[in-house]
């Protein structure tokens, strides 16, 4: 109903086509109001009432208070359906949301009799399903929430226990045979126990459930059909693992953390994981060989997937060839964790992989999440070497700190991205600069005081860092956290005078780019000024494809597309045999459709986050995107990082680096000159060159860069300014909006 729902709206209806699920259910309903009753068979009068009730507390559990009416609605229609003839299963499921119809009601209300009253109707529902049906488990669902929620309004204990013990038990009970069921109470329960408070039991129920996520979203119809229950977790990931911090468990917090990130990304990624290449001259070789065919076949349908009608309903062809692919994809996994050795492949990541991961980046990882209740940070060494002080045991031979930030709420969290919002708007809107450099001052200094100062007291100064943030605070320019310090050229200290940070989506994703990265560089695409295009000149391009030209080696070509030749085709063909990709133009991104930003090419084209997706998988080093707004990603579903960065670091680059927000021209086209001079002639690492590139584009006076990059314009619009002493020993480009915009996405 909802595919059909979408499929057949008007394109004037509020949200059509958005993928909103309250605007799908509602266009829905108004289709089944449409049936007149003598239109309907009267075998099927019944099933198409209890329909429109479902359909009715579905709509309402989306959001309550904007569809409190419903319930009532629905008790009517359920009421007299379950009078009519109807199939055994829409019986089922009738009487069911016929009990939170009445909970809903007497919810509102605080009618204790009626919950008592819906739970009975529920208990009675359950009971007349046999132990052995495929419903039971998912019924036994049911009456646990409705005892979880009885257990709210009252607040009695005993129907708290019950409500929790019942849960226990379809967990304990049920895993084997009904894994949805299980995760659909695991997750209940973990929201429950998180609103009481009880620590111990969410990290029981969290740990239950985030790997049935795991392996629930990676059976998911697509990526649209993906992203249902990874955002109904809800922050299930960093509330676990903040409570397994607080009963000691460091290391599983950690695992807790992965297991949500990125889950789409590194479901992908890891169709080239790199223990395959171990069972390459075994006997096993046979294996490899249909594993790369399966994801292969399952790879091109995902590509159909995205590139067709997204209103398409499931049952269309594409849809029935993607379960077909799954279920190819799954025996082969299957049969490869049957060997020695091999019996975690694929499966939910494990502290090997985090510690693994670790030692290979040579870097330390730093997990961030924010609750409502606080935040916490979890540092994953690149070796054993803790202070003792700051250890926390967590197995054998390895040590995983906790770093509890109180302050890093997801109130602050939201409040900060909020600030980043208003000193641009300041900026690129109102031509502020002052008011947006105060206000970029006041974000980075509580991003010190909240998140990072602690952080890097744990991790320690010179030590390579690769941050893992989770939510919107990939959004943030952590790297640019600071606090005063007379001593500094700008009277600030930043997170980067202490180490390099780099970011990732998750570990898995990082150990694959590090494990692909290719042979020495020997080709590299730039592309610059497409044309025609309705976007204007970027000044500073040229000169930043020449200033990359000079820091080559001599036995690297360069591939340059600019003007007309900078189109779509062109620049995805040429992707295709490159170790680096440099793009100095605009990009734009669209938060609530993420797929389809992209980077500006010539005739208005783009290069879409959906067209990296369908990339075939290539083995690239590096892709520069030296484009306004290319760092960002999907703020409806933060947890799996869906933006143009990660759809080149899917594609097969090893490492993206990529702007958070717009960028000034000359500071970012010398910033890009000497990030590349860095990292190729000193030898620094990629993260190292990064940061000595925006420590330098900061501290330098206006002068020294005149003199550095004399044909780039740092004075736009006043030419006089370069014999100007003043200005001259000025440092125009030191606040954070300036040098701090871009991020290193992998190592």
């Amino acid at each position: 109903m909802r595919h059909y729902a979408r499929r057949d709206a008007a394109p004037t209806h509020p949200s059509a086509g958005s993928g909103d699920i309250a605007t799908d259910l509602t266009r829905a309903l108004e289709l089944l109001r449409g049936l007149r009753t003598a239109d309907t068979p009267v075998p099927y009068r019944g099933g198409a009432m209890a329909l429109h009730g479902m359909l009715l507390m579905d709509r309402y559990m989306t959001d309550p208070g904007r569809y409190a009416a419903d319930p009532a609605m629905a008790d009517q229609l359920l009421s007299s359906a379950l009078e009519l003839p109807m199939d055994y299963r829409s019986r089922i499921g009738a009487r069911l949301r016929l009990a939170y119809s009445r909970l809903a009601i007497a919810h509102s209300t605080g009618d204790a009799n009626g919950l008592d009253a819906a739970v009975a109707l529920m208990r009675g529902a359950v009971s007349d399903i046999p132990p052995q049906s495929p419903l039971h488990a998912g019924a036994l669902g049911c009456l646990a929430d409705v005892l979880q929620t009885r257990a709210q309004t009252t607040g009695m204990p005993e129907h708290q226990r019950e409500g929790t013990e019942l849960c226990r038990e379809i967990c304990r009970n049920d895993a084997d045979s009904d894994r949805a069921a299980v995760y659909l109470a695991a997750r209940g329960w973990a929201q429950w126990a998180w609103r009481r408070g009880a620590m111990d039991e969410v990290a029981e129920a969290g740990r239950i459930a985030l790997p049935l996520l795991y392996d629930i979203a990676a059976l998911q119809l697509g990526r649209e059909g993906k992203a249902v229950p990874l955002r109904q977790a809800d922050r299930l990931s960093a509330r676990t693992a903040f409570a397994l911090v607080a009963v000691g468990q460091s290391a599983a917090a950690a695992i807790a953390l992965e297991t949500g990130r990125a889950l789409m990304l590194g479901e992908v990624m890891q169709r080239e994981h790199p223990d395959l290449l171990s069972l390459m001259d075994s006997d096993y070789h046979n294996l490899v060989s249909r594993f790369r065919r399966a994801a292969e076949r399952l790879t091109s349908v995902e590509r159909r997937l995205l590139f067709g009608p997204q209103d398409a309903p499931v049952i269309d062809g594409a849809r029935e060839s993607y379960r077909a692919r799954l279920d190819e994809m799954d025996d082969v996994v299957q049969d490869i964790r049957r060997l020695p050795g091999f019996g975690t492949f694929l499966r939910p990541p494990a502290l090997a992989d985090l510690t693994g991961t670790a030692a290979s980046c040579r870097s330390t990882l730093v997990y961030l999440a924010a609750t409502d209740r606080g935040g916490v940070a979890l540092v994953v060494p690149r070796t054993a070497a803790v202070p003792p002080a700051a250890r926390t045991r967590t197995g054998p031979g390895t040590e995983v700190t906790a770093v509890p930030l109180p302050r890093l709420t997801t109130d602050f969290e939201q409040s900060s991205v909020a600030a980043l919002r208003l000193a641009l708007e300041r900026d690129v809107e109102h031509g502020d600069r002052d008011a947006a450099e105060r206000s970029m001052d006041e974000l980075t200094g509580r991003l010190w005081k909240s998140v990072m100062e602690p952080v890097v007291q744990a991790v320690g100064s010179g030590t390579d860092m690769v941050l893992i943030p989770d939510g919107p605070l990939g959004t943030l320019p952590l790297h640019a956290a600071a606090y005063p310090d007379p001593s500094a050229p700008t009277g600030r200290r930043f997170v980067i005078d202490d180490l390099p940070v780099a970011m990732a989506p998750s570990a898995r994703t990082l150990s694959i780019a590090v494990a692909r990265t290719p042979a020495p560089v020997h080709r590299v695409l730039a592309v610059r000024d497409p044309r025609p295009s309705s976007e204007v000149l970027l000044p500073g391009a040229v000169s930043e494809i020449e200033r990359i030209r000079d820091v080559l080696p001599p036995s690297v070509r360069v591939l340059e597309l600019h003007g007309a030749a900078a189109t779509r085709q062109g620049v995805q063909q040429a992707l295709v045999d490159v170790q680096i990709c440099h793009f100095a133009c605009h990009a734009h991104a669209y938060p609530d459709r993420p797929l389809d930003g992209g980077l500006s090419l010539a005739g208005d084209a783009s290069l879409t986050v959906r067209d990296m997706f369908a990339m075939p998988s290539i083995s690239a080093r590096l892709a520069v995107l030296s484009a306004c707004d290319s760092g960002r990603f999907d703020e409806t579903l933060p947890e799996e990082v869906v933006g143009l960065a990660t759809g080149f670091f899917q594609a097969g680059f090893a490492a993206v680096l990529a702007a958070l927000w717009p960028l000034e021209d000359a500071p970012a086209a010398a910033q890009m000159a000497l990030t590349y001079r860095h990292w190729l002639s000193d030898g620094m690492s990629l993260p190292a060159a990064v940061r000595s590139a925006m420590v330098w584009i900061r501290d330098s006076t206006n002068g020294q860069k005149a003199a550095a990059f004399p044909e780039l314009d740092f004075a736009p619009g006043d030419p006089a300014a370069t014999a100007d002493a003043e200005w001259l020993s000025t440092r125009d480009h030191s606040s954070p909006l300036v040098w701090a915009a871009f991020v290193c996405l992998g190592i």
